[in-house]
């Protein structure tokens, strides 16, 4: 146990514990970005509502979802996919007042999908196209 007792040896094993704390959350990221890209395909902020059309602000197609939440919970949903910086006409069974926009970078589909955390709690987010 000499290599602890020296000054520099101290500093080595801290760098080393630094360096670890930095490096494994950083590949964990990049890793559920290869392996999991459905995962960071949302962008809500590219859409909104706007004189009865759907806007897209950004450069991408997105695919929309737009619900309406009945008083009862029961949810009436209508998915389109909103060209780049463009807009479509918003349908005539969505013109409740709560409306709820849900967006996801083609070909990924807006869907309810378990939590990574709870996989009892449902989630809006992003699918692949061919997964039910």
């Amino acid at each position: 146990m000499g290599f602890f007792k020296t000054r520099k040896g101290r500093l080595r094993v801290w760098v080393y514990i630094l360096l670890c704390l930095i490096i494994v959350p950083a590949a964990g990221f990049g890793v559920a970005m290869v392996v999991q890209p459905e995962r960071f395909a949302r962008d809500d902020a590219c859409v909104s509502l706007a004189d009865g059309k759907i806007v897209n602000s950004c450069g991408k197609a997105v695919l929309a979802e737009a619900c309406v939440v009945a008083d009862d919970g029961i949810r009436e949903c209508i998915r389109r996919e909103v060209p780049a910086s463009g807009s479509i006409d918003r349908p005539d069974k969505l013109k409740g007042d709560k409306v709820e926009l849900t967006a996801c970078y083609a070909p990924y589909i807006p869907a309810r999908v378990a939590s990574p955390l709870n996989l009892s709690l449902l989630i809006e987010s992003c699918r692949k196209p061919d997964a039910e």
